[in-house]
């Protein structure tokens, strides 16, 4: 195996001397790309809490957007408001676990 010549996380020429790819890994494409820009607007949101707080939770929802994509967090069952796409995929797994105890129990 030859080394890369892009590196998909650092996003520049592979400096590694491992004869292994680099594979991305998504979390950390995630989080490298959001990383100083989260650190930079708390920095900003410090110095003046009312000029930033704005494009602050845009940004920070962004980025849990993104984790999101990769990572979907599970539905509630805690009595919280559930958004629309998660209660789509909350009455889905529902029907087919109904279906798979009904079809156990037919076999059983």
């Amino acid at each position: 195996m030859t080394r890369p010549d892009y590196c998909p996380i650092a996003k520049e020429p592979c400096q590694s001397m491992c004869d292994r790819p680099c594979t991305p890994n998504p979390g950390l494409l995630i989080d490298s790309e959001y990383a100083s820009r989260l650190a930079f607007m708390l920095e900003c949101l410090i110095v003046d809490y009312h000029g930033h707080w704005d494009a602050a939770c845009k940004l920070l929802d962004e980025y849990k957007a993104a984790w999101e994509r990769i990572n979907p967090s599970p539905p509630t069952f805690m009595g919280e408001p559930i958004p629309p796409d998660r209660m789509e995929r909350l009455l889905m797994m529902r029907a087919n676990r109904k279906a798979a105890s009904a079809t156990h129990k037919e076999g059983a």
